[in-house]
């Protein structure tokens, strides 16, 4: 058996119910289906995306992907080396916007200011699970939110509101599990590592 592994920062209650708000001031009036590796889902008519439900919102700090069971302990040893070696950090909202930057937006992003603490962190996990993952990323890390997908890349005509949310701390990572459906994904916390420990 396989699980699908991503390296995860959770987010405060706050910082997700000002997230949230975002999506609902937001109405995109065209309506797509919304299809994915694993299946289709259907957007809300009502604005034209497929949105992150609140409980599932956090930020990607690295996707793993398919990892065998019998590997995932050796996953979370990686992860909590790193995250021993690791101080807690803030990091400061940027704002709202249609992503991924410089490309064809195909979606809606909460950013969070450039951060080289974040950076360190998301290239140490890379440097830690990349042979698992079978592939380096070398992109800049952004720490961002995934508020929505749509299915065609296309640049909406639409202002995104934009939340006020303070600094907050992040003082921990999540390896996380991601279950597919046709629904939308759910993710389960297989573990949690604080910094610094």
């Amino acid at each position: 058996m396989r699980k699908r592994l991503f390296v995860a920062i959770p987010l405060p209650n706050a910082v997700k119910d000002a997230l949230e708000d975002v999506q609902k001031r937001t109405k995109i009036k065209e309506a797509r289906p919304v299809r994915g590796r694993e299946g289709s889902q259907r957007a809300s008519a009502s604005n034209g995306a497929s949105w992150t439900p609140k409980e599932n919102l956090h930020i990607t700090v690295y996707f793993i992907g398919w990892v065998e069971d019998s590997r995932v302990p050796e996953v979370a040893e990686r992860m909590r080396r790193v995250c021993a070696g690791t101080s807690p950090f803030a990091l400061t909202f940027q704002e709202a916007v249609f992503g991924p930057p410089q490309r064809t937006p195909y979606m809606v992003w909460g950013i969070f200011e450039e951060n080289t603490r974040y950076e360190t962190l998301a290239r140490a996990m890379g440097s830690a699970l990349n042979e698992l993952s079978g592939e380096e990323d070398t992109r800049k890390p952004i720490p961002h939110v995934t508020l929505a997908r749509f299915t065609h890349p296309f640049l909406p005509h639409v202002k995104l509101h934009q939340p006020k949310i303070a600094p907050f701390e992040i003082s921990s990572c999540e390896l996380m599990e991601s279950h597919l459906s046709r629904s939308g994904p759910t993710y389960t916390i297989l573990e949690s590592f604080s910094f610094g420990k």
